[in-house]
């Protein structure tokens, strides 16, 4: 997908044939599917120096022309401005990469009837730390006088990146060499593009005009108005675009690409009465496979005209766009909000992302129940929030992840229309619409609550004890940490509010989750996703019920966070593994996919924890558990079937190949059979033929990696790729095979050996490649778990104690990991084993089918 935040021409894209360029496909077109603001950039963002009040834009007139084979481009802005305050100085954003050619301010003073003045310019200079211009004025101008900055410029088309004003290429199926250019003007790239006021609380039209080859289309915001020839280039034409509706400058677009629409217009009137035409662009060879788009983006234009109820300011809607429900819905809901409503500054752009997130989902619901989800919103949000804010150091703010919030739509969008938005604007909003659906108590304020989340990098753990004597529970609450030593600054002064909900079996109805007690922050508090802990006798009776008949009483979602949470409760010491364990005895019945997603990551993460000397044990426990729903799965293989059951499928067949099943699978053939088996593998991997997939080749080598147990064939790899530096093994086959080696004790094991063994040629040759160098040394160093291996990584750090170049901080944070590791293995390590050789010596499941070694 070629598009830009806020642009309404969609390129249409075949999603298969996305899947298969990324896989490696002779097609290297860049992808960009966000288009919201980002909000890492944003949260930087936040910090930046704002220009100086002294004027603000009205009006863009912007003049665009692209040279696409010299990859340059030239340009005129004329920019409408009103004087605020009296000024001599007047402050615009502008990139270093820009040339500003010509500059020219006129000014029309209050009072003046007569034609406006031009001011002369005693000195334009260019801040050499940031990417303001200043403009000093050789008189005063003073408040309420308007006027007008002109500026021409040129710059160079961004080719490594698709920022600001890019350019890039793909080959058709014809192999004829395409180009595209394009805008990415979010966050704050449009001063990359030409001389602007770069904040997104400036809203103001656009009139656009770009140059193009004859051949291409260009396609904007908004529709063309006229095109015009251009004298003495019969190749290229001048498009006209009519003027926009205010809007901030990142949310400019445009691309200019050989694209056909498909299929006719869409005609069609909003609730309001206003007519809109749709329409939906898309390179030509992909036409055919996208058949039935146009019907869906009228079917979510229809759905969000409805949820809105405010007509979108525009009259055309030219979309490129791609297959799903919730990805089109997304991308309109953007137009909406890009034109009636924007952040005025980047602290509230988590708000925008948030509601668009919301309403995009609550519109692919509505639609067709969410099927492209495979149900698995918001459970997938959840999960990975989990991951991320349990870590130590959690590397960035996911606050556009809160999307469970209900909003008052229409009071929100009529008060704001082609207006910037604070954080109160929305918070006032949702308290309205909270307080009448009855969905907070009298009191509460949505805007204090929301604060204990989103101002925090982390997630709440709720302990539940339970008294049975007397019928009572006593509830804590206190910061969730997976990753150990849990010993991050301040956490017994961090507190949230939690919704808690109390569910009986007699009574068990969870379709009512309507809370029976706000547990307080100090100050704030919010409903939002968190791990629950209970008492070891409550755990046990969740075990039970669920491995019951009436399991299905509790809903799927449930009980797949029940099983997720009880595993990383475990990882994060907070719970025993046996009661982990034990609550995995119910899915011997449990047949429902969405139960079973979070399982593959939990023996993916085990299986990477415990020692070797537990993984035939553990690996025993995989075909035992994985077996029964892979022969039900195998039964009838259907080609339409659904998508979920493919990839369930697919899930527990890797899996147990992993673990050792010998049927269909060249996994175990590297992991068991001979070398010159091995051999074989290897050869065709140097030898492989051009006319196959690139994606066949990544998986043949990653099965080589990753499969064998055999230290031989594992060093054999190593040292033709890093040794013999065969030509026919790139960087990034290096990247594969450092992290396939990871994922078993013989694997990252052996490359340690093979480093600490080679170390003088290995220094030599990559410690200046960095990227290189330090995942070679993360990789071997950093997987260890016992005592043994700390003391392995030990005596290399004192063997060769600075020598690590760039990687010396990556070994020293192993070696604390690895510490902490150990505590870890030498608490839970016997307690798992113990577990495994119970069940396995009950469990009386035949493993016939399986190689074992």
């Amino acid at each position: 997908m070629l598009c830009n935040n806020e642009s309404l021409d969609w390129c249409a894209n075949d999603e298969e044939n996305e899947e298969n360029t990324m896989q490696g496909c002779d097609v290297p077109i860049h992808i960009i599917k966000t288009r919201s603001i980002d909000l890492n950039n944003a949260h930087g963002l936040s910090m930046e120096t704002r220009l100086d009040k002294v004027v603000e834009p009205t009006g863009y007139k912007l003049d665009l022309e692209p040279y696409l084979e010299d990859g340059l481009f030239k340009g005129h802005v004329a920019i409408n401005v009103t004087w605020l305050m009296d000024g001599n100085e007047i402050n615009v954003h502008c990139a270093h990469e820009i040339e500003i050619l010509e500059s020219e301010v006129r000014a029309h003073f209050s009072g003046d009837t007569k034609e406006s003045k031009r001011v002369t310019i005693n000195k334009l200079s260019l801040d050499p730390k940031k990417p303001i211009v200043t403009l000093s004025l050789e008189r005063t101008v003073p408040k309420g006088s308007t006027g007008v900055l002109k500026f021409s410029f040129k710059g160079n088309l961004e080719t490594s990146s698709t920022e600001a004003f890019f350019k890039t290429t793909y080959v058709t199926e014809q192999e004829v060499e395409r180009i595209v250019a394009a805008t990415q003007l979010r966050p704050n790239n449009a001063r990359r593009m030409f001389p602007c006021f770069d904040e997104p609380g400036y809203k103001t039209p656009f009139e656009l005009s770009v140059v193009r080859p004859r051949d291409m289309i260009a396609l904007s915001n908004v529709p063309v108005a006229r095109t015009e020839n251009i004298p003495d280039e019969p190749d290229a034409v001048c498009d006209h675009f009519e003027k926009t509706p205010p809007m901030s400058t990142f949310t400019l677009g445009l691309v200019i690409a050989n694209l056909k629409q498909l299929g006719n217009s869409t005609q069609l009137k909003d609730n309001s009465g206003n007519d809109i035409e749709i329409r939906v662009w898309g390179r030509p060879e992909y036409l055919e496979a996208l058949e039935g788009i146009n019907d869906k983006v009228v079917r979510v234009f229809k759905e969000l005209a409805a949820f809105w109820r405010v007509p979108l300011p525009l009259k055309r809607e030219s979309d490129l766009s791609s297959r799903g429900y919730i990805q089109l819905a997304q991308e309109l809901s953007y137009q909406w909000l890009g034109a009636l409503t924007t952040p005025a500054w980047w602290t509230d752009a988590h708000l925008n992302k948030a509601l668009v997130g919301y309403v995009a989902a609550a519109t692919a619901f509505k639609i067709n129940n969410g099927s492209e989800m495979e149900g698995k919103w918001p459970l997938t949000v959840l999960y990975s929030l989990y991951y991320e804010f349990s870590k130590r150091y959690p590397h960035s703010r996911i606050t556009g992840m809160k999307q469970e919030t209900a909003c008052t739509k229409i009071e929100l969008l009529f008060r704001i229309k082609f207006k910037t938005f604070s954080g109160d604007d929305i918070w006032n909003a949702l308290n309205a619409a909270a307080r009448e659906a009855s969905k907070i108590p009298q009191g509460v304020d949505i805007k204090t609550m929301t604060k204990s989340w989103i101002e925090k990098d982390r997630l709440p753990l709720l302990n539940v004890q339970r008294h049975y004597n007397n019928n009572t529970a006593v509830v804590t609450q206190k910061v969730y940490l997976r990753e150990r030593p849990h010993d991050v600054p301040e956490a017994a002064k961090m507190s949230w509010w939690l919704p808690v909900v109390i569910a009986e079996e007699s009574t068990l109805d969870l379709k009512d989750t309507t809370p029976a007690a706000w547990m307080k922050d100090r100050l704030y508090g919010f409903s939002a996703p968190y791990p629950v802990n209970y008492d070891q006798d409550n755990w046990n009776l969740l075990s039970n019920f669920l491995q019951s008949d009436k399991r299905n009483m509790i809903p799927e979602l449930t009980r797949a966070k029940l099983l997720h949470d009880a595993w990383n409760l475990a990882y994060a010491g907070e719970l025993s593994f046996v009661t982990a364990f034990n609550m995995t005895l119910f899915l011997k019945n449990e047949r429902h996919h969405l139960v079973w997603d979070p399982v593959f990551t939990m023996i993916d993460h085990l299986g990477r924890h415990i020692c070797q000397c537990l993984h035939g044990k553990f690996q025993a426990y995989v075909r035992v558990l994985l077996s029964p729903l892979y022969e039900e799965l195998a039964k009838d293989e259907k080609e339409d079937e659904e998508p979920w059951r493919k990839h369930l499928r697919s899930l527990t067949k890797t899996f147990l190949c992993q673990a050792g099943l010998a049927n269909q699978y060249i996994c175990p053939v590297f992991k068991w059979g001979t070398m010159k088996e091995w051999e074989f593998g290897l050869q065709r991997v140097i030898n492989f033929p051009p006319s196959r997939k690139q994606s066949e080749r990544t998986y043949l080598l990653k099965t080589l990696a990753g499969c064998p147990e055999s230290e031989e064939k594992i060093n054999r790899l190593l040292n033709i790729t890093l040794l013999e530096g065969h030509a026919n093994f790139t960087e990034t086959d290096a990247f594969l095979i450092f992290s396939m080696l990871t994922g078993s004790a013989t694997g990252y094991t052996t490359l340690f050996h093979f480093l600490s063994n080679n170390w003088d040629l290995l220094k030599e040759r990559y410690s200046t490649r960095t990227n290189l160098w330090d995942n070679l040394i993360t990789s071997a160093t950093s997987q260890f778990t016992t005592e043994e291996g700390l003391e392995l990584v030990s005596q290399l750090y004192v063997t060769h104690q600075g020598q690590f170049a760039s990687a010396e901080h990556i070994i020293e944070k192993s070696m604390r990991n690895i510490r902490e590791e150990a505590k870890w293995s030498a608490e839970n390590l016997p307690v798992i084993e113990a577990w495994l050789d119970k069940y396995l010596a009950s469990s009386g499941v035949k493993d016939d089918k399986f190689i074992h070694k």
